[in-house]
């Protein structure tokens, strides 16, 4: 116990106070590390302190920074990517709600692949430290895959997320793969892709009155491995209502993205009074709806669908409805709210190419109640 692990542990390694005979690497060797631990005296808590909290003396230890990787123990500390490293989301050390939940740093760095095989339920809210889950290096822009078992979920209950280059695979999971569902909830979706899956779940739900989500630099489904589904989509999404909420998804991609027997084929979107859904260049390609091939949307209030910054959709199509691209419904719209298209330069503005409609609507299809026939702009 002292005050400061590490600089106790570089104290006793560079005055040489601990020898073991026969052993010449005691403080460079990681096999040793576990061996040697060393606890802050503000974690000490009389005697009732989490385990995670003790440190190896003799390597580097970040406490709130965890490990998985392949081969790994689920009964270890999940502290290193060498000899202390965990399997999968099912260890102890990841799903301690005092660890998950507490108020300081909680990092997962996924060495080369994991699985999440129940759910975590996140409530800790922290913008300092929110709840990460990456690949295994900052300067890194490998993905790596998280798979998901049939009860897995990211259950995002009031708390702060960050997912960064990370690969989602879904194989049979019963729920959305992210569930954002109260009011401090947040999220932020960085450099991702999904691809290659056939489902019956909308993968991405976001709940009325939750708090701000955004999806930046991401891939979902490719030219070559799409997403099907006969109900869902990608992003189910209710955003507003009686709090400001917004969804924001710029530079990322949706491709093939199928729902053969529901509206909208990578996006469901709700937008009510006080929620704002921004697209800033995004592309949609080959997406497939009954109405709406890339969005299905109903606006009212002062909810508003903005399409911004050089968004591109190509050869979408609506299979029995309307809508090749977008669908949607404007109803008891008030204030500033609405559908628009914003294209401040020639170099900005957002496109539409080979979109097509069974019925009406190549492009968009706009179902307008009385009294909101002027609350969009498509210029």
């Amino acid at each position: 116990q002292s005050l400061d692990t590490a600089e106790t542990g570089a104290n006793i390694a560079s005055k040489n106070l601990l020898s073991v005979n026969d052993t010449t690497n005691l403080y460079t060797n990681e096999t040793y590390g576990v061996l040697y631990m060393g606890i802050r005296t503000e974690d000490v808590n009389n005697g009732q302190n989490n385990p995670s909290k003790h440190c190896p003396l003799f390597t580097t230890c970040n406490i709130g920074e965890y490990y998985v990787k392949t081969g790994g123990d689920n009964s270890k500390g999940c502290l290193d990517s060498s000899i202390n490293h965990c399997l999968d989301f099912s260890a102890d050390n990841l799903k301690d709600p005092s660890n998950l939940n507490s108020d300081g740093k909680y990092i997962v760095y996924v060495v080369d692949s994991t699985t999440i095989p129940n759910k975590l339920e996140i409530t800790q809210a922290s913008t300092k430290f929110p709840r990460t889950f990456r690949n295994d290096g900052e300067s890194s822009t490998a993905f790596r895959p998280i798979e998901y078992g049939t009860n897995g979920q990211f259950d995002i209950n009031g708390g702060n997320v960050l997912f960064n280059y990370i690969n989602f695979v879904i194989a049979n999971n019963s729920g959305s793969m992210i569930l954002i569902r109260t009011q401090t909830s947040q999220a932020s979706l960085q450099n991702c892709q999904l691809k290659n899956i056939s489902t019956v779940i909308d993968l991405i739900t976001i709940n009325a009155n939750a708090g701000d989500v955004s999806i930046t630099s991401c891939t979902f489904g490719t030219t070559t491995y799409g997403i099907s589904s006969t109900m869902s989509r990608v992003i189910s999404a209710s955003v507003g209502g009686s709090v400001a909420q917004q969804l924001e998804i710029s530079n990322s991609s949706f491709t093939q993205c199928t729902n053969s027997n529901g509206n909208g084929g990578a996006m469901h979107l709700e937008i009510g009074s006080g929620g704002e859904v921004q697209l800033s260049e995004v592309k949609m390609s080959e997406c497939q709806g009954t109405n709406g091939g890339g969005i299905y949307s109903t606006i009212s209030g002062s909810g508003k669908l903005t399409i911004k910054d050089g968004c591109q959709f190509s050869s979408c199509s609506s299979s029995n409805g309307n809508g090749g691209a977008i669908y949607a419904v404007l109803n008891s719209i008030s204030d500033n709210g609405g559908i628009f298209i914003i294209n401040t330069t020639t170099s900005s503005q957002s496109t539409f190419n080979l979109c097509e409609a069974s019925l009406l609507g190549g492009a968009i299809y706009l179902d307008l109640s009385s009294g909101t026939e002027n609350k969009y702009d498509l210029t």
